[in-house]
């Protein structure tokens, strides 16, 4: 089975910030959705475990669209190592899988 539609989850560190990428994506015709929520994160960084408060954005896509997504991410996602996880729907209806095709 290959994996065809997905949800690539990322934080930045405002809702300006999640805002401004989620257009972004939305513009590029990269995205079919996508949602975000304040969260406190805990990680490891240059030696130090940092905390923050942070945004989480989850976005909905066709799978061929990651490495566009990646790119864009690159160039516009304020972090200096940004967190791009992508994970496979592998059941998914119909309805919802055809809609996420038309919407990207």
């Amino acid at each position: 089975m290959t994996c065809e539609y997905v949800q690539i989850q990322t934080t930045v560190n405002s809702e300006d910030e999640a805002k401004k990428l989620i257009m972004n994506l939305f513009e590029n015709n990269l995205i079919a959705c996508a949602q975000y929520f304040p969260i406190k994160s805990y990680y490891w960084w240059k030696g130090e475990l940092e905390n923050a408060d942070e945004i989480l954005i989850l976005i909905k896509t066709h799978r061929k669209h990651f490495e566009k997504i990646k790119e864009l991410f690159k160039r516009y996602h304020p972090y200096e190592l940004p967190g791009l996880v992508c994970i496979c729907f592998d059941k998914i209806s119909d309805k919802y899988k055809d809609w996420i095709s038309k919407n990207t």
